[in-house]
């Protein structure tokens, strides 16, 4: 991590994807029932005192609170091939770091410090084995992120421009959202119900995210780095499944913290692909395809498509534009009327995307080009 001048205090690293958490799963019986914290290994149960039946029973879930951020682990039992194995879970942060590292995320080059975490707050023993840990853990839910330096003008643009982005059947996207005050970006799907498919992807104010939701971790670790208009993006990679879809062979620890800094950002690129907005130009080439239209009616609906084109207006703006250009007696009105309820029932149909000027000013910022989103 870089310094600001001859201080002491890091910068925030910047425009480099890398890994900000993820949930792993170890075999209890590898990593041996008396390394592991003994109140996930326990059940909570309700009975009734006269005759001691058991009215309930749930597994103990562990949280350990720490400044500014909690560790949580619990145990689960898999079924696989008819044999039940018992698993720790345990949820991992690069707030587990307690240091500006944080900004760095999670790498195979500091992940010990994270482990050593981990015994220090009693969540496994010093008797663990590191390597073993590495090779026998399995992880899920990992979260990738990036950071940018992004104006509040800027940002604002881009956020209004994700209105356009796709919109995926059943995905829940939310193009503007608050979370703390002025912490305004932009969400599509949730992570509880995201898939491979249809995957977590949001943009925030990382700045405005600290100085609300994580305000006792900045205070503690933090203090005195520039978070000014500080935005992030994170996507999410959901399962084994989803790894291999990128070309990731397997999903353990070992091999997820040797994924280089290129493929983190080759795989947000490819999250985000899924929700791009389809171009004037893509959408050209779609129409060459359709016959449903005879040659008169294709040259209206091209030059509605051009006027739209130009980012200024609607479907509807640019078929009363073309209207009141025309100098014709009421019978060639009626008649191009009646030829634009036919296209414009065609255009919804087809589902046409053309973008706005919004969207084409926020292609040139620096988020988009990142991205690809030109």
């Amino acid at each position: 991590m870089t310094k600001i001048g001859n201080s002491n205090i890091p910068e925030v690293v910047l425009e480099k994807a890398s890994i900000d958490s993820f949930r792993i799963y170890i075999p209890l019986l590898l990593i041996g029932r008396e390394n592991i914290n003994p109140y996930i290994l326990f059940n909570t149960c309700e009975y009734i005192e006269e005759t001691y039946e058991v009215i309930k029973q749930s597994k103990n879930k562990l949280k350990v609170d720490c400044k500014g951020y909690s560790i949580y682990a619990s145990a689960r039992s898999k079924y696989s091939n008819g044999v039940v194995q018992e698993e720790i879970v345990i949820l991992i942060n690069a707030k587990y770091h307690e240091s500006p590292t944080y900004f760095e995320g999670i790498t195979k080059e500091n992940f010990p410090t994270i482990f050593r975490r981990l015994i220090q707050k009693e969540i496994i023993s010093d008797k663990v084995n590191y390597q073993d840990f590495l090779k026998y853990s399995s992880v899920t839910d990992m979260d990738i992120k990036q950071d940018f330096r992004v104006p509040t003008d800027e940002w604002n643009m881009i956020r209004k421009a994700t209105k356009e982005f796709k919109r995926l059947e059943g995905v829940s996207s939310i193009s503007m959202y608050s979370k703390g005050k002025g912490n305004l970006g932009f969400q599509f799907n949730n992570r509880e119900r995201s898939t491979m498919y249809k995957p977590f992807l949001k943009g925030y104010s990382k700045a405005e995210e600290l100085n609300t939701n994580s305000k006792d971790f900045k205070d503690a670790y933090l203090q005195g780095m520039d978070l000014t208009d500080l935005r992030r993006i994170e996507v999410q990679v959901k399962d084994k499944k989803h790894f291999r879809l990128f070309g990731v062979n397997d999903n353990s620890l070992e091999t997820v913290l040797n994924i280089s800094i290129e493929k983190l950002h080759e795989i947000q690129v490819k999250i985000f692909e899924k929700y791009k907005p389809i171009s004037f130009q893509e959408e050209k080439e779609k129409r060459k395809v359709s016959t449903k239209l005879d040659f008169k009616t294709k040259l209206i609906y091209n030059v509605l498509l051009q006027q739209m084109a130009s980012g200024t207006m609607s479907f509807s703006s640019a078929s009363i534009w073309a209207l009141e250009t025309l100098d014709g007696d009421r019978k060639q009105r009626y008649a191009l009327k009646k030829t634009l309820a036919k296209l414009s029932n065609h255009y919804k149909e087809k589902g046409f995307n053309v973008l706005s000027s919004t969207y084409s000013f926020a292609s040139k910022t620096k988020i988009f080009e990142h991205y690809n989103l030109i």
